[in-house]
């Protein structure tokens, strides 16, 4: 019979971590729109997430296209830290043995990619459809879009110039390219499931 105070624990931990994260991703998203600092929701916010981000900043610097993308490397840090913690407890809960939680972590991990890679390509479907329109670049949504693929796409712009009615070709290489990875993806997630005895009670428990 699992364990159910190590259930329970391994549910408490994941949801802790998962709301600290949306936290987080509020934190970054908020500070794009400069609120006010004195408020007393961004004091609290600031003093959950400032000393963790800038701890990330100073020692994962990665600024693309004047964006600033440390916090999506401490995001993934933290993803990265509750697969460990949930799944680990998870395993001691019915009995099975740690060394599978590495496969079990990269299963999870893959999963996560596949999910950013499907994020990545809803942005690049929309900036397909902006480079036909032809939007204002004073629309706040069509700033953040390009804000956040042109760091991506700027490398492919020497060999994918604009196609027929303005269409970014480099938009929809990029788009192409996602598809593939996210298939291979899908197949080297299939590949850890041998080594995963409790496939059904614990891969699919959230993480």
């Amino acid at each position: 019979m699992p364990d159910q105070t190590l259930l329970s624990l391994s549910k408490l931990v994941y949801w802790v971590i998962t709301i600290y994260v949306w936290i987080v991703i509020f934190r970054v998203i908020i500070s794009w729109v400069s609120p006010s600092p004195y408020s007393s929701l961004m004091r609290f916010v600031s003093s959950l997430t400032d000393p963790p981000l800038n701890w990330f900043r100073k020692r994962f610097p990665l600024i693309l296209g004047g964006l600033d993308f440390s916090p999506f490397i401490f995001v993934i840090a933290l993803a990265i830290l509750r697969i460990a913690i949930v799944g680990g407890l998870q395993l001691r809960a019915v009995n099975q043995p740690l060394s599978i939680l590495w496969p079990f972590m990269a299963y999870q991990l893959t999963s996560m990619i596949q999910s950013f890679i499907v994020f990545l390509g809803i942005i690049m479907v929309i900036r397909l459809i902006m480079s036909l329109v032809n939007p204002s670049f004073e629309n706040p949504l069509v700033l953040f879009i390009y804000a956040v693929t042109e760091p991506l796409l700027s490398p492919l712009r020497r060999w994918f110039p604009y196609g027929p009615r303005g269409l970014d070709v480099k938009a929809l290489v990029f788009l192409i390219a996602m598809v593939v990875a996210y298939l291979l993806l899908d197949q080297l997630r299939m590949v850890f499931i041998p080594y995963l005895p409790t496939y059904g009670t614990i891969v699919n428990a959230p993480v």
